[in-house]
């Protein structure tokens, strides 16, 4: 009996490896599968721009004691400033709020006639910033993205008239619309591009004396910014 459990064990026991490597080629063990993290754009952020803008713009006014007449002129100059915001992404699509403020380096001027008076003005853009929604649709790290809301600033004028000088500035709100692409470099980084045309502000700097004025400004901002995401 000992002699036949020996036998047993010992066909046991050269028969394992055998038996082992067989049921290792029938059901094989699959390895372990290690989520990759997906980055997301959702969260706050806050960042820093630079950027050129280019104005024009055409109209006429009611002077005072000079009567009816015409401008024209434009501008331009190098933007500076900073921006804060918030995203939130559905599946690839990205939802998001953003104000900005910024500085204007540089300036223009305009010219006119009111009745047989000719006046000259140096024009300049204080400040001027945006409260725009973003909608964007993102592969991975690349977002490209439409904007739209409202803008604000303020503008000034000087020269003088008939030898008298004048110094004037005005607070104005107005429409943006604009588009842009973001990509993170990385995980609580990104760098955009930009584009913002600005409409016609609904207050102007005027000339002293003026009773009545009309007329547009068209305004064109392009930019590079770079954010931090919390």
């Amino acid at each position: 009996m000992k002699k036949l459990l020996l036998a047993a064990v010992s066909v046991v026991a050269l028969a394992s490896p055998a038996l082992a490597a067989d049921l290792a080629a029938k059901y094989p063990v699959k390895a372990a599968v290690v989520a990759v993290p997906v980055f997301t754009w959702t969260g706050f952020y806050i960042g820093a721009n630079l950027g050129y803008t280019w104005s024009d713009g055409s109209g006429g006014s009611t002077i005072d004691g000079y009567g009816v007449g015409s401008w024209a002129g434009s501008g331009n100059g190098f933007t500076y400033g900073g921006q804060i915001g918030y995203n939130y992404q559905v599946d690839a699509w990205v939802f998001g709020v953003e104000a900005d403020i910024q500085g204007v380096a540089g300036s223009g001027s305009y010219g006119g006639i009111a009745g047989s008076t000719w006046y000259g003005n140096d024009f300049d853009t204080d400040y001027f910033g945006t409260i725009r929604g973003r909608i964007g649709y993102a592969w991975d790290r690349v977002l490209v993205y439409g904007t739209a809301g409202a803008a604000y600033g303020q503008t000034s004028v000087s020269g003088s008239i008939n030898g008298v000088a004048y110094d004037s500035s005005a607070d104005y709100w107005t429409w943006t619309v604009g588009a842009g692409v973001e990509y993170a470099f990385a995980d609580n980084w990104t760098v955009k591009g930009e584009y913002l045309y600005i409409g016609d502000p609904d207050t102007k700097a005027e000339l002293p004396g003026t009773s009545d004025s009309w007329g547009h400004i068209n305004t064109n901002v392009v930019r590079l910014g770079v954010n931090y995401k919390f």
